[in-house]
């Protein structure tokens, strides 16, 4: 059965010249619970590491020409996140051995994700301001939080990529 209420994320992207990483709150306590770290950058990593240091879950991106994320716990596939680029379709998939999650772009920065059936499922919304960056999360019971913490650091980090690429081919 879904609960009512969603539970509430914050994640603050801590950026430097040649690093990235996210510190997660959880908002029902105030309390950082996570950090994620990107290591490389064509065929990147991504990690989730507790408030103890010890990883979670991560991502891996097999290869650099696909849109594809293998998500890992401890060793073992628990699902994939796939998306697509083209013109009439920019869906966000996630595959999970039971259920399949389709993502949409809402609202200009907000993606809203959902089951087959059409039951919302988490809710991401980036919140970019010129000094101050915070992006929320809402995620209900049908499925695992780190998965959706995950699958929104991804966003976030392809969202850049086009963002930074969009920059240069303007100013060239």
């Amino acid at each position: 059965m879904r609960k009512k209420t969603p539970y509430g994320f914050a994640i603050y992207p801590q950026m430097s010249l040649f690093k990235l990483s996210y510190d997660i709150v959880d908002l029902a306590n105030d309390k950082k619970m996570f950090t994620v770290k990107k290591e490389g950058s064509m065929k990147s990593n991504i990690h989730i590491y507790d408030y103890e240091g010890q990883e979670i879950i991560r991502a891996k991106k097999p290869s650099f020409w696909k849109n594809r994320y293998i998500i890992e716990k401890k060793g073992f596939h628990i699902a994939t996140l796939f998306f697509t680029n083209s013109l009439c379709d920019n869906r966000i998939y996630i595959d999970t051995d039971s259920e399949r999650f389709i993502g949409t772009r809402i609202r200009g920065r907000s993606y809203q994700f959902l089951d087959l059936e059409g039951n919302l499922v988490f809710h991401y919304e980036r919140n970019d301001s010129l000094f101050h960056n915070e992006y929320l999360l809402e995620v209900y019971d049908s499925i695992q939080p780190e998965i959706a913490i995950l699958s929104s650091i991804i966003i976030d980090i392809v969202f850049r990529g086009q963002r930074t690429a969009m920059i240069a081919a303007s100013s060239s």
